[in-house]
């Protein structure tokens, strides 16, 4: 790492790309399968309401997906912690999408969203100890009144 930080900044920078690639394509699914009828057309009456609850918790998923993914390259553990738990939940999300919705129109979508979910969690997860998104906060003692 040089001295100004520039590989690390790269880095953050890429997670933050992929994280908005997913938001992107995540939004598109979503919306298309609340308002289309052709993405669930093939599925029981049963399912199609499952699944478009699923979207509206995926939207809401995009919500704190670009947010935390903002204020964690701010620097915020906390942050980071909901970053790596709203992709690790696109991840269950769209491995279910992906094997168990009828193939159709949306299949390559959904496989897109695994595949960057999965790498860019990965690619997050392997971010260099020490930078503001890992760095453990400083022991300053017991609460006062102990």
């Amino acid at each position: 790492m040089t001295t100004n930080g520039e590989p690390l900044r790269r880095r953050e920078l890429a997670l933050l790309r992929a994280s908005f690639a997913i938001a992107l394509l995540v939004t598109l699914a979503s919306l298309l399968g609340l308002f289309a009828t052709w993405p669930y057309a093939q599925e029981t009456e049963n399912w199609v309401l499952q699944a478009r609850g699923q979207d509206v918790g995926n939207l809401l998923a995009v919500v704190v997906l670009i947010a935390s993914a903002i204020r964690m390259r701010a620097g915020s553990v906390r942050a980071a912690q909901l970053w790596v738990g709203t992709l690790v939940y696109l991840l269950y999300a769209y491995t279910v999408y992906a094997f168990a919705v009828h193939f159709g129109r949306l299949f390559l979508c959904y496989v897109a969203i695994l595949g960057l979910a999965f790498y860019t969690l990965i690619a997050g997860l392997r971010t260099p100890t020490g930078t503001p998104a890992t760095r453990p906060a400083p022991f300053v003692g017991p609460p006062r009144g102990y």
